[in-house]
């Protein structure tokens, strides 16, 4: 189309070559204005060519940026649902820990009554038994102390290094 309109600004008259040797004037053209009308439009086609193609991608931007902030605040609710539930999780498998702690303590410290008042009844046995061989009074020996389990007495005694 520029090229058809262009032909009034060239001064020269073009010429159009037949088979022959002879050159013969082109005919004129005549350019009306919706000719005039159709190159304008087609200029700002091409003008506006860049800034459509810099709003659609201005368009793809904002949709993925908003695709990554709808991702962004999943993820940061999923992040909060797993914090919850190890959070519940945790406090479920302290409190089990504090029973079954208590629990063999309890075991233990029946265990350790048991061995002691058996301690107590073998001891005097034997204490009446050598009284009556030897003919002598013996006294009851002392209390069994039991080791606390952090004293350095005690991890020797459990077989345990220190």
């Amino acid at each position: 189309m520029e090229a058809y309109c262009d032909t009034l600004n060239n001064t020269k008259t073009p010429t159009i070559s037949t088979t022959t040797s002879e050159t013969s004037p082109a005919p004129a053209r005549t350019i009306t204005e919706s000719n005039r009308r159709e190159l304008t439009q087609q200029y700002n086609t091409r003008d506006n060519m860049d800034r459509t193609h810099q709003s659609r991608i201005n368009v793809l931007r904002e949709k993925q940026a908003k695709q990554l902030e709808a991702l962004d605040q999943r993820q940061e609710a999923e992040s909060a649902k797993l914090r919850d539930r190890f959070s519940l999780e945790q406090e479920k498998l302290e409190r089990r820990f504090e029973e079954e702690e208590e629990r063999f303590g309890n075991v233990f410290g029946s265990r350790r009554e048991r061995l002691i008042r058996r301690w107590e009844v073998m001891e005097a046995i034997l204490r009446v038994k050598l009284q009556a061989k030897e003919g002598v009074a013996f006294g009851p020996l002392s209390v069994l102390l039991w080791p606390d389990a952090e004293s350095p007495t005690a991890s020797v005694l459990l077989g345990q290094q220190a």
